[in-house]
C-alpha cells in the first residue's frame, strides 16, 4: 500500500512540474491602445467623419473606450461589439458577416455584429487585442480607418 501511495504521489508531482511553468502571454497596453485610438480619430478627421474608438485586450477586457468629438450616441456600443466579435472569432467582422450567411445562428452569441469595423491586432500570428470603430456612413470605412491605427502603432506590436 506505501508503494502503491509512494508512485501515485511521485507521479503527481512528476506530472505537476512539467506543467508548473508559467505561460507568458503577449498582451496590449494602454500605449498600445492610445495610438491605435489616436490614429484613428486623426484618420477620420480626414475623412469627415466622427467615429468611437474601443480596444479590448486579449482577455475581451477594455482597455480605451474613447467617443470621437460628434460621434452618435450608438458609436461606442456598436465599436465595442465590432471588437468583441473580432475578437471573440479571430478575424475581421467582415469576414464574421460572410460567415453568419452560412450560419445563421452565430448571430445568437450575445454582443456579436456583422457590421464591418472590428479587427483582430496581432503581434506576428499571435491576437493581443481587438479594435472595434464605430460611427463612419458604412463598415468598410469604419475598418479601414481600423487598419490605419493597427499599422501606424506596428511599431509597438512587437
Amino acid at each position: 500500500m506505501k508503494k502503491m501511495l509512494g508512485m501515485v504521489l511521485g507521479g503527481a508531482v512528476l506530472g505537476s512540474s512539467l506543467f508548473a511553468q508559467v505561460e507568458e502571454q503577449k498582451n496590449i497596453n494602454l500605449e498600445i491602445a492610445h495610438k491605435i485610438a489616436f490614429e484613428i480619430l486623426n484618420e477620420s478627421k480626414k475623412e469627415n467623419v466622427n467615429v468611437s474608438v474601443v480596444v479590448l485586450d486579449r482577455g475581451g477586457f477594455p482597455v480605451l473606450s474613447v467617443k470621437g468629438d460628434n460621434a452618435g450616441i450608438h458609436t461606442l456600443d456598436t465599436a465595442e461589439k465590432k471588437a468583441f466579435t473580432s475578437l471573440a472569432f479571430k478575424i475581421p467582422t467582415t469576414e464574421f458577416a460572410s460567415r453568419v450567411e452560412n450560419v445563421p445562428s452565430l448571430l445568437q452569441i450575445e454582443n456579436t455584429t456583422t457590421l464591418g469595423g472590428g479587427l483582430p491586432i496581432k503581434v506576428g500570428d499571435e491576437i493581443i487585442g481587438a479594435v472595434g470603430v464605430g460611427g463612419a456612413p458604412s463598415g468598410a470605412l469604419d475598418e479601414k480607418l481600423g487598419m490605419v491605427g493597427i499599422e501606424k502603432a506596428k511599431s509597438l506590436l512587437k
